[in-house]
């Protein structure tokens, strides 16, 4: 058995995008994004996992862009866990996959307004003003008092 050294840094992204299989995928992936780039390079990866004919070895690749997704953004597990890939078929695991990242993006713009309100808290304001500032319900501000006020 001979093992290759891989230095997917210095591999250029056309290249990759050349090969057109799984592996130019998972080496997309594996590279450092900015937030910013990161919803189109995993795009751009899942098209190539597309290309994978065979149904189990699909899976397991779906399985690590679930790791990979959980080790990238661990405050995110809750949502990453509705990609139980064991009780969903592939059409089930491709759907998914592609609008991941949109909702990593939308928890995170969740998450922020929830921090800001807490803030908001912390200053006083009021729970109307606080609505107004980031979306939130009043109900929901409410929660995040009571919560704020037993810590």
């Amino acid at each position: 058995m001979r093992y290759h050294l891989v230095d997917i840094p210095r591999i250029d992204n056309d290249k990759l995008k050349q090969l057109n299989n799984a592996l130019a995928g998972i080496f997309l992936l594996e590279r450092n994004h900015s937030p910013e780039e990161f919803e189109k390079v995993y795009e751009e990866a899942v098209d190539l996992f597309d290309g994978v004919g065979n149904d189990e070895l699909w899976k397991s690749i779906a399985r690590w862009v679930a790791r990979y997704l959980k080790r990238e953004y661990p405050e995110k597990q809750d949502l990453i866990e509705e990609l139980d890939f064991d009780k969903r078929n592939r059409k089930e695991m491709s759907d998914m996959l592609e609008t991941m990242p949109k909702k990593l993006v939308e928890y995170g713009k969740a998450e922020q307004k929830k921090a800001i309100a807490v803030r908001m808290i912390k200053l006083g304001k009021d729970d109307t003003l606080i609505s107004e500032c980031t979306g939130l319900s009043v109900p929901e501000i409410g929660e995040l008092r009571k919560q704020f006020s037993t810590t």
